[in-house]
């Protein structure tokens, strides 16, 4: 991960981490330029997947399977059957 200082946008480094939850971490970061040395705190968070994580997704599909109409799902079987 790139980081850069907003005061002087010379490169930055991580110098420590405070995950304050699986979901959110502060990133406390010092400027690599010698005539900077500004030091800040960054916020890192998750936003969203783009797709289910390998070990979820039989799970998902199931979910999936659950939402729809009945005859959607009856469909869905028949072209699985048929391969």
């Amino acid at each position: 991960m790139k980081i850069q200082c907003r005061e002087c946008n010379g490169k930055a480094i991580i110098t420590s981490t405070n995950r304050l939850s699986c979901d959110f971490t502060r990133l406390y970061c010092t400027c690599r330029t010698a005539q900077c040395g500004h030091s800040f705190v960054m916020q890192l968070s998750y936003s969203h997947g783009l797709r289910p994580a390998a070990n979820k997704l039989d799970q998902h599909l199931v979910e999936q399977m659950r939402e729809l109409p009945p005859e959607r799902l009856e469909a869905l079987m028949n072209q699985l059957k048929a391969g």
